[in-house]
């Protein structure tokens, strides 16, 4: 049984072009959908000020859950945590490196850095 939506071999775009959708897409579209249908509204967006670094972006439950998933990351990670800022606005994050180089923080987890992680 497959668990990814019914696409046909080809689609057509809004603008009327004929599209292939192959695995790769179809399982990228289904993420997309899947990810807008679990977004959850209790998810808190924190911003970890360490001692070194820029710091750490984090999106949990609670602050609980926010410093598990902190100390999940990888020994290099600075994890000596100096400030935790609640409903962090990405707005206000360093607009030349952590912005470009972060994860999407709609989701449960680290998002700055940007490492392979919880």
């Amino acid at each position: 049984m497959e668990i990814l939506p019914s696409f046909r071999s080809t689609e057509k775009s809004r603008i009327g072009f004929e599209v292939k959708l192959n695995r790769r897409a179809k399982i990228a579209v289904w993420r997309a959908v899947m990810d807008q249908r679990l977004s959850n509204k209790n998810l808190i967006r924190y911003w970890v000020r360490t001692k070194r670094g820029y710091g750490i972006g984090v999106t949990a439950y609670s602050r609980d859950d926010a410093e598990f998933l902190i100390q999940q990351l990888p020994s290099n990670i600075d994890k000596e945590i100096l400030e935790i800022i609640e409903d962090i606005d990405i707005q206000t994050l360093d607009q030349g490196h952590v912005i470009p180089n972060m994860r999407p923080p709609n989701w449960r987890g680290v998002w700055f850095p940007n490492i392979a992680g919880p």
